[in-house]
C-alpha cells in the first residue's frame, strides 16, 4: 500500500484520553432519520473498510498500525459503535481525520447521516473459535498417527506428513512440517507453524493451510507438487521456491514481511508468481529462470530490500514497471534476459549500495527508470539491449563508485541527460552504440571525473 492510502485512515491516535462513546450519537441536524437508509451495513462496514481496517483491525500485529492504538478496531460492527460519536466529530466538525484533507463530502455526509440517526447496524453472535479446547499432542507427530475423532488438537513438536491422512483438527504446531511420502495434504484449521514448511519430497502435489499466518523458513521443492494455497500467511523468514516443474501459479497474498532471502527459480510452468503485499524483504529478492512466466505480481508493495534485486532469464516476462515503493535496497539490482520491452520503475530509489546492471533484454525498447537516483556504490552497466531506443531518467545520479558502461546499443537514438553525473570510481566505457551522436559522447564524458580509463568506440585513455 502506498503512502497515500496509509495516510488516508481514520487513525485516532489523537483521541486516546477520550472515552468511547455509548453509541448514542449527538447532534439534531436536519436529517429524516424516518426515511434514512443509513446503516452499517449501507455506510459504516463501506466506509470502514475503506478508511480504516488498514491500520485499525484486530488481525494487524502492531507493528503495521502505523500508530493507530492497539485495541481501536474497526473490523465489525461490535468494535465501531463504542466509538461511533467520535468517528463523527473527527470526520464532520473538526474535518481532521483522514489527515491527508478529509473524506470526500458525500462520504462526510453519509458518517453524519449513519450516526446522527442511531449508528443502526446488527449485532452478531461471534463465531464459535473450532479450536477452542484443543488438546496438546507432545512431542513430533506423523500425519498417520493423528486422531481427529476426539476433535482439534495442537502438536508440540514437529509434523512429519507419511501418508494422506485426515488432518482437518490440527490448530497449531510449534515445530516444523514436512513432506514425506503424502500425496495431498490439507490442514483447514491450522493458524501457525512455530517451525520451518519443508515441502521438499517428490510425491507431494498438493499442500493448503487456508488459515495460516506465520511459519518459519518456506521451502517448496517438491517435483511433484502443482498447488500451494497459504492465502493468509503474513510473515516467514525465508521463502525458497526452486525446481518444481509442475507448478503453474503461486500466490501468497497477504505475506507482508520475510526475515531472509525470497529465492523463486526453477519453476520453468510458472505463469504468475504474486507476493501482493510483500513490503519488507531482509535479505535477497531473486526471480530466475521462470521460462513461462508473464506476470510478477507484487512488486510496487516493496519498500525494502536488504540484498540483490535480480530477475534474470525470464524471456516471457511482459512488464519491468514495478518498485515504485522502493527506497531502501541495499544490494545491487540485476534485470538480465528478460522479455519485457519497457523499465518504468524504482522511482523513489536515491541510492544503490551495489551495482545496477540492465543487460541483454533483447525486447527492451524504452527505459524511464530511476528517476531519483543519486548514488551508485558499485558499477553502473547497460550492455547488450539491442533494440534499446529511447532512454529517459537518471536526471539526478551524480556518482557511481564503480564502473559507467553503455555498451552495445545499436539502435540508441540518445543519452539521458545526466547534467548532475561527476564522479565515476573506475572505468567509463561507451562502445558500440552506434547511432548516437558522438559529441554528445564526448560532453558526457567532458563533465565527468573518472578514476580508472575511458573508452570510446575503439579509442583508449582520453
Amino acid at each position: 500500500m502506498g503512502r497515500r492510502g496509509l495516510l488516508a485512515l481514520l487513525v485516532l491516535t489523537s483521541c486516546k484520553g477520550d472515552a468511547p462513546s455509548s453509541g448514542a450519537p449527538q447532534g439534531t441536524d436536519a436529517i429524516d432519520c424516518a426515511t434514512s437508509t443509513a446503516t452499517w451495513d449501507t455506510v459504516g462496514e463501506p466506509l470502514m473498510l475503506t478508511w480504516c481496517t488498514p491500520c485499525h483491525s484486530e488481525h494487524l500485529p502492531a507493528e503495521r498500525r502505523q500508530g493507530a492504538p492497539v485495541g481501536i478496531d474497526f473490523d465489525t460492527y461490535e468494535l465501531s459503535l463504542p466509538w461511533a460519536e467520535r468517528i463523527r466529530v473527527r470526520v464532520v466538525d473538526t474535518v481532521d481525520m483522514p489527515p491527508s484533507g478529509g473524506m470526500p463530502e458525500h462520504q462526510i455526509a453519509q458518517v453524519q447521516e449513519w450516526v446522527q440517526c442511531g449508528a443502526v447496524g446488527t449485532v452478531t453472535t461471534p463465531p464459535v473459535d473450532p479450536c477452542a479446547g484443543a488438546s496438546p499432542l507432545a512431542g513430533d507427530q506423523a500425519a498417520s498417527a493423528v486422531d481427529c475423532t476426539g476433535g482439534p488438537v495442537t502438536i508440540g513438536g514437529s509434523l512429519l506428513l507419511d501418508a494422506d491422512a485426515d488432518l482437518s483438527c490440527v490448530c497449531a504446531i510449534d515445530g516444523a512440517v514436512e513432506a514425506a511420502g503424502a500425496v495431498r495434504a490439507e490442514l483447514p484449521l491450522l493458524q501457525r507453524i512455530g517451525g520451518d514448511l519443508h515441502l521438499a519430497d517428490p510425491t507431494l502435489q498438493h499442500f493448503a493451510a487456508p488459515q495460516a499466518t506465520e511459519a518459519g523458513h518456506l521451502v517448496f521443492l517438491g517435483a511433484a507438487l502443482t498447488t500451494v494455497e497459504l492465502p493468509e500467511l503474513q510473515a516467514a523468514r525465508s521463502f525458497q521456491l526452486e525446481g518444481v516443474p509442475a507448478l503453474t501459479q503461486l500466490m501468497l497474498d497477504e505475506l507482508y514481511a520475510v526475515e531472509g532471502d525470497v529465492t523463486i527459480t526453477g519453476a520453468p510452468a510458472a505463469v504468475q508468481v504474486g507476493l501482493p503485499r510483500l513490503q519488507e524483504v531482509g535479505g535477497a529478492y531473486t526471480v530466475r529462470g521462470l521460462p513461462a512466466l508473464e506476470r510478477l505480481v507484487g512488486t510496487d508493495s516493496l519498500h525494502t530490500v536488504g540484498g540483490d534485486i535480480t530477475l534474470e532469464d525470464l524471456p516471457r516476462l511482459a512488464d519491468l514497471s514495478g518498485f515504485s515503493e522502493l527506497t531502501t535496497l541495499e544490494g545491487s539490482v540485476v534485470l538480465r534476459r528478460t522479455g519485457s520491452p519497457t523499465l518504468h520503475g524504482f522511482h523513489r530509489l536515491t541510492q544503490v549500495g551495489g551495482d545496477i546492471i540492465v543487460h541483454g533484454n533483447t525486447s527492451l525498447r524504452t527505459a524511464r527508470a530511476f528517476a531519483d537516483l543519486q548514488h551508485v556504490g558499485g558499477s553502473f552497466r547497460y550492455e547488450g539491449n539491442t533494440a534499446f531506443a529511447q532512454w529517459d531518467g537518471l536526471r539526478f545520479l551524480s556518482t557511481v563508485g564503480g564502473d559507467f558502461v553503455i555498451r552495445d546499443h545499436p539502435a540508441l537514438l540518445a543519452l539521458p541527460a545526466m547534467a548532475e553525473l561527476g564522479d565515476i570510481g573506475g572505468d567509463v566505457v561507451l562502445t558500440g552504440n552506434d547511432t548516437l551522436d558522438p559529441a554528445e559522447v564526448q560532453a558526457l564524458v567532458d563533465q565527468l571525473t573518472v578514476g580508472g580509463s575511458v573508452t570510446l568506440g575503439d579509442d583508449t585513455g582520453l
